[in-house]
């Protein structure tokens, strides 16, 4: 489903489904009876082709972009279809003087360029501070595209934070990853490893990346925990929704646990 070549909400689908998948994975690690070579071929089968994420992505945005532009035109030249009764809704020509097609088809081409070129990297080198915001109102209205740039700003940030959800995907799957090769080495050597330099290269080939800020996933064998610093960077040694912190000054770092 994630890279069926379809629209967002398939590739958002998709990585819905995988993420239940993973969450049950999870769950049953600490109470499983596979041997550690079972937990092992789990973990190899679960290694993601190089690439294979950010293309799905990229693939993802590269169809929301045609559909984005087939819907302007549709609207623009009243031909696109009214479900209800079969027949169409007719061009909206009054809104034209404050809309131009061409300067509003270069907004989304270049964001979803943005969006492309950021797939391969990880989330804290996209820099998409500036695509999940919105200019002021005022600034919109005296653009000389008002109508194309409410447009723009309305999908826009939406689709920018959908590099986030790339990002998460592909944290749960190696910390999902982590997870079983922290289960294989306990059920061989009696006890969890002070760190995940532990488990290469005996169960992993090496030790995962957090895909927000490109470096090692970050573990806890005293709190059970594997985590990621998520969206805004900053690790917050696995604070998260579940901490007892005080929520004004939590980071919410994505955070996996195991109980054994």
């Amino acid at each position: 489903m994630q890279n069926s070549h379809g629209v967002l909400i398939v590739y958002l689908v998709g990585t819905a489904v995988q993420t239940m998948g993973l969450n049950q994975m999870q769950h049953w690690t600490g109470k499983t009876h596979l041997t550690p070579d079972q937990l092992k071929g789990y973990i190899l089968q679960l290694k993601p082709e190089p690439g294979e994420a950010d293309e799905a992505f990229a693939n993802a945005i590269r169809v929301e972009y045609q559909m984005q532009i087939g819907t302007m035109t549709a609207m623009r030249k009243g031909t696109m279809t009214n479900s209800e009764d079969g027949g169409y809704y007719p061009g909206r020509a009054f809104v034209w003087p404050i809309f131009s097609f061409s300067q509003t088809k270069s907004l989304f081409a270049q964001g979803a360029l943005r969006l492309v070129s950021a797939a391969p990297h990880h989330y804290g080198d996209a820099n998409m501070a500036g695509m999940e915001s919105r200019p002021g109102m005022a600034s919109i209205c005296l653009s000389g595209n008002m109508t194309g740039q409410i447009f723009y700003y309305m999908m826009m940030p939406a689709l920018a934070n959908s590099l986030a959800t790339k990002s998460k995907g592909d944290v749960q799957l190696q910390a999902t990853r982590t997870i079983l090769a922290l289960r294989a080495y306990q059920l061989t050597h009696g006890k969890l490893p002070p760190d995940l330099n532990a488990l290469v290269p005996e169960f992993l080939e090496a030790v995962p990346v957090d895909d927000f800020d490109g470096q090692p996933l970050r573990y806890s064998a005293e709190k059970k925990i594997v985590y990621s610093v998520g969206k805004n960077l900053k690790d917050d040694g696995g604070d998260d929704q579940a901490s007892p912190t005080d929520s004004s000054k939590r980071h919410l770092d994505l955070v996996y646990r195991f109980d054994f």
